[in-house]
């Protein structure tokens, strides 16, 4: 039997689609160059940072019987990613 919580697949999934902020971030860095190219760094870890701050440490694991419709933010991302890099 399962003790997980219920599940919020937009909630679990918003801090991968942020990562899609470092994109229009690393290319002010290749237009302005010097100073912006360290935009990139800081963006990362500062959003990172912020959002472990923000959100705390989860040691819950995932549920392996959430059904795959309530991971379709997840399967979205994943998708978009690659064609997006």
């Amino acid at each position: 039997m399962s003790t997980a919580k219920s599940y919020a697949p937009l909630a679990s999934a918003w801090p991968f689609w942020l990562s899609l902020g470092t994109m229009p971030v690393a290319l002010l860095g290749v237009i302005y160059g010097g100073w912006a190219t360290l935009a990139l760094p800081l963006y990362s870890w500062g959003l990172f940072s912020i959002l472990d701050a923000l959100t705390s440490l989860n040691t819950d694991n995932a549920d392996p019987q959430t059904p795959d419709p309530a991971l379709s933010t997840h399967t979205l991302i994943t998708l978009i990613w690659f064609p997006a890099q």
